[in-house]
């Protein structure tokens, strides 16, 4: 007895005559199956998966205690981007004593080093490499500022470095001349 597969729509799923369906892009057809004048039909309806996770930067550098979001896009097989809402998402860092992340791709220096971060969306991944470096010095300052001294007398000054945003840092070695 010969059965016979048909789809309404060969660009958006097509079927063999052995029954095996094949989804080629996203969208609705009907699949109808006929034998000795009897047929019946399915409706199928194509939805796009995880075409690709990029980032903007396949490495980034941050600082200690420095928190970042990492910008990145997930797109479909249609191109379009994707609703993560409706889809199994993952985030690891594959060292999160260097650098944890959050679910909402916020990347947090905690110790100097390098780390991996991995976006999971069903199954495709994205892999940046992130850089922890120590915060980097803006400025120093040294106190006092102005001093009068008499010979034999001696004081001890003090330097104190800070970052860009105006913070103190501590633990950085400071030469004098």
């Amino acid at each position: 007895p010969a059965i016979a597969w048909a789809s309404s729509d060969t660009t958006v799923a097509f079927v063999t005559q052995s029954g095996v369906l094949f989804g080629l892009k996203s969208g609705k057809t009907t699949i109808t199956v006929s034998s000795r004048g009897f047929s019946d039909a399915a409706v199928i309806d194509v939805r796009p998966g995880i075409r690709d996770v990029i980032f903007e930067a396949d490495s980034i550098a941050i600082s200690l205690s420095q928190s970042v979001r990492i910008p990145f896009r997930v797109r479909d097989t249609d191109g379009n981007v994707v609703d993560l809402a409706k889809h199994r998402v993952e985030w690891v860092s594959t060292s999160p004593d260097i650098a944890p992340l959050t679910g909402d791709a916020t990347v947090t220096g905690r110790s100097i080093g390098k780390t991996n971060l991995l976006l999971r969306v069903d199954n495709k991944v994205g892999s940046p490499g992130v850089r922890v470096l120590a915060k980097p010095v803006a400025s120093v300052f040294v106190q006092p500022s102005s001093l009068v001294l008499a010979p034999g007398i001696s004081t001890q000054l003090t330097a104190t470095t800070y970052d860009i945003n105006g913070n103190a840092i501590t633990g950085r070695n400071v030469s004098w001349s």
